[in-house]
């Protein structure tokens, strides 16, 4: 009987733990000019919004080219006295790696195409061929280099651009701060760029939904597709 008891207080109490082990815990939030959505299985007293703002500030303060006082923005206007950190290290070379892949189509020197075109942190210039042709020759991310914690640019003109990949990055940094609390299981959305691990509390894989490319976009828009994820971004 002493067998049974002990036991059936080892299941409830196992139980218990799973139970709060299974708390979904969903955040979500405005950062790095979009919305986020962070859901993860933790137990009570698990919810890391303070983190995650925090995780966003410092990435922003290094990569976001509409802070002013970032890192990227200072040696876009070429402020020598600029030590880069290692979220900017860290997405410096991982540019130059994906560039030197494809044979410069994926380039973070385009932001003077991009601001003349207005999509990026200035004005919207008159765009012609003779403006395109004269800001080429500032384009080509083989004119940056690291040299130890300072960057150096072949020219003044040259800017930098992580946009195309500093949300990514920022998910990948998300998932390394859940993982190194001990979470297994998650799903990681900063603008439409989406990581998962694991399973949600009903075991099943993470699903994701989407939308068909409609040129007007409208609340409730019809999903194209769902999309199981299993341990992928």
């Amino acid at each position: 009987m002493k067998f049974i008891f002990l036991r059936c207080v080892a299941i409830l109490l196992c139980n218990s733990c799973n139970r709060g082990i299974n708390n979904t815990i969903k955040i979500t939030g405005v950062a790095q000019g979009t919305t986020y959505h962070i859901t993860y299985l933790a137990g009570p007293n698990s919810n890391y919004r303070e983190a995650f703002d925090s995780i966003f500030k410092k990435i922003d303060l290094s990569l976001s080219t509409y802070v002013p006082a970032s890192i990227v923005s200072r040696i876009n206007k070429n402020d020598t006295a600029v030590i880069v950190d290692d979220y900017f290290t860290d997405v410096f070379k991982k540019s130059i790696e994906v560039s030197e892949k494809t044979k410069g189509l994926f380039d973070i020197t385009v932001a003077p195409i991009v601001n003349a075109w207005g999509l990026g942190f200035t004005k919207k210039e008159k765009v012609n061929k003779l403006l395109m042709d004269s800001l080429l020759r500032y384009i080509g991310y083989k004119k940056v280099r690291l040299e130890g914690k300072k960057l150096v640019k072949e020219m003044p003109q040259v800017m930098l651009d992580f946009n195309a990949i500093a949300q990514g990055y920022t998910v990948d940094v998300l998932a390394s701060f859940l993982e190194s609390e001990g979470i297994i299981n998650y799903l990681i959305e900063v603008g439409g760029e989406l990581r998962a691990k694991g399973k949600k509390a009903d075991d099943s894989y993470w699903t994701v939904g989407i939308e068909q490319p409609n040129e007007i976009l409208t609340d409730g828009a019809l999903l194209e597709a769902k999309v199981r994820i299993k341990d992928k971004a």
